[in-house]
């Protein structure tokens, strides 16, 4: 169990570390570490310098983490696998800010020429609402399999194990101790699914066509492979009752882990293709002073809740607007209701 821990924890471990080095990549045609630039600064040595202590600075974070998962596994000392991830995302912050604070001299003024929409948006869910409703349907469909197998259900069973494979945590058959792990996912897919939603309605218009029309699309991929994954992992747990072996569960702990990474390399490669969608000429008139730290937008001249991000893909909240820390409420909330099932479970 301690190798399969430490395979899994440094893949993880890895795996953040190859998108935090992406990062100054993973960003529209024009926008390097958060700021507007010229088409080719990218290209210019301050702008390799900048990049390569970045990413330098990232890496030996990332080393530093994974001696720590390496460590954690050898030890069960759970808290070191946290404390290593805190670190990766930490360096990664402070380095971005970093090299913002270095590019912003070269920044680009906001251009004077504004651009009309003259087309109606465009933006659809890749594979259309089939693609949301299937992974309510998986937890739905579990849900009332496990009613109707209510009678072949222990009347206690065990849900944890420790490194060594020993049980150490158990539920009983009641309701919250059966549906629990269906409730929370349905909880996380709602939650999802309403961001998708607020993408789609509360984002900037964009020209039907246009290289932003595209990369909004090919975006939204990215929750949908995150409520497939929960569907099928809560599924999976919300069975363990009826498919334990002898208080074992019978799927080996590597490959159920597998699954969210392989969620996770999926979405950073559908984030690999929206990064090469090409831009329009003009699709950003926010001013660069109003990017905090490149990442974080702030305008109360600007109406609009959500923005693009200049940092990385998709969308982000302005801050300036009431409406945007109601939202910000809602996904605080949503953690908060998980723990609530999760403690009656």
């Amino acid at each position: 169990m301690q190798v399969e821990l430490m395979v899994v924890a440094s893949g993880a471990n890895l795996i953040t570390g190859a998108a935090l080095t992406l990062t100054p990549m993973w960003a529209r045609p024009g926008m390097y570490f958060g700021v507007r630039v010229a088409p080719d600064y990218r290209e210019s040595d301050t702008a390799r310098r900048s990049r390569g202590d970045f990413r330098a600075k990232v890496w030996a974070a990332t080393a530093l983490a994974v001696a720590l998962s390496a460590l954690a596994s050898a030890t069960g000392t759970l808290w070191l696998l946290v404390a290593g991830l805190v670190i990766q995302i930490g360096t990664g912050v402070f380095a971005f800010r970093t090299a913002w604070r270095e590019t912003q001299p070269h920044g680009l003024a906001v251009p004077a020429t504004r651009t009309a929409h003259l087309f109606a948006r465009s933006t659809r869910i890749p594979g259309g609402v089939p693609v949301i409703v299937i992974p309510f349907l998986i937890v739905a469909g579990t849900a009332a399999y496990l009613a109707a197998k209510w009678n072949e259900i222990p009347a206690r069973f065990p849900i944890h194990w420790d490194f060594q494979g020993h049980v150490n945590g158990w539920s009983t058959r009641s309701f919250f101790g059966v549906f629990g792990p269906m409730l929370i996912a349905f909880v996380i897919l709602t939650f999802i699914g309403g961001l998708i939603a607020i993408q789609v309605r509360a984002a900037r218009p964009a020209t039907a066509g246009s290289g932003r029309a595209r990369r909004d699309r090919l975006m939204l991929g990215v929750p949908l492979i995150v409520m497939w994954m929960i569907a099928i992992l809560f599924s999976v747990v919300g069975l363990t009752p009826l498919i334990l072996r002898n208080d074992q569960f019978p799927i080996p702990a590597i490959v159920f882990l597998m699954i969210p990474i392989a969620g996770v390399v999926a979405a950073l490669w559908l984030v690999a293709r929206v990064s090469a969608e090409p831009s329009d000429p003009v699709d950003d008139n926010t001013p660069n002073e109003c990017w905090k730290w490149g990442q974080i937008y702030y305008n109360p001249a600007d109406p609009s809740i959500m923005v693009e991000k200049r940092s990385g893909l998709g969308y982000t909240l302005n801050f300036a607007r009431w409406e945007s820390w109601a939202m910000m409420g809602g996904v605080l909330a949503a953690p908060l209701i998980i723990i609530v099932l999760i403690s009656r479970h």
